[in-house]
């Protein structure tokens, strides 16, 4: 839907990129609303576009640079890349706090955190959370060299397939992941047994 409305208005209407980028800002700015209407509580993902956004409009009202109002959503997803390898780095991975946080709502916290004591579980968080990082991190930089590279509606036609493509690779390695996770901890009680 971006890249239609933005083709549609610099090809067809002749507007400048940076008034067709300016006016697809409203989609995701109102679709926030939309499910702040709907929901009647405020979510966090539409505060964070919400956030970028306006932090994308400061910053290219600031340097007239109309790239980086193309790769204001990816500012979040850079500082939250940066925020879960900071956070696997000392020990406290994000992941595992937002899988207590999930836990809790379940009833299950209590277990989650008594598991926390096998070392093979934080370092299942450790580097579930390090790989994630590294993957926002990934689709941060690809962003910025499609920008460098790519024309503003090649762009945002090619972003979503970028941001899904990492994402997708990222939920399957998770996935496969946590698989050798589980055989891992079901195997270690079989081979002390056996001793």
């Amino acid at each position: 839907l971006p890249w239609l409305v933005f083709t549609w208005l610099t090809q067809y209407r002749h507007w400048s990129e940076y008034h067709g980028l300016l006016a697809i800002t409203v989609i995701p700015a109102s679709v926030g609303l939309y499910e702040f209407i709907r929901e009647k509580r405020l979510d966090a993902i539409a505060i964070l576009s919400l956030v970028s956004i306006l932090i994308g409009l400061a910053m290219c009202a600031a340097t007239s640079d109309v790239r980086l109002l193309q790769v204001r959503e990816s500012y979040l997803t850079l500082l939250i890349g940066l925020l879960f390898l900071a956070s696997a780095l000392v020990g406290k991975p994000v992941l595992f706090w937002m899988a207590t946080s999930q836990a809790q709502r379940q009833g299950t916290a209590d277990t989650l955190k008594a598991a926390w004591a096998d070392p093979t579980m934080r370092r299942f968080f450790n580097v579930l959370t390090i790989g994630w990082g590294l993957s926002l991190v990934l689709e941060f930089a690809i962003k910025v060299w499609m920008i460098d590279h790519f024309s503003m509606a090649q762009v945002l036609a090619w972003s979503p397939v970028a941001l899904y493509g990492v994402t997708g690779v990222t939920v399957l390695w998770t996935f496969l992941l946590g698989r050798r996770y589980r055989q891992a901890r079901i195997s270690a009680p079989d081979m002390q047994k056996s001793r």
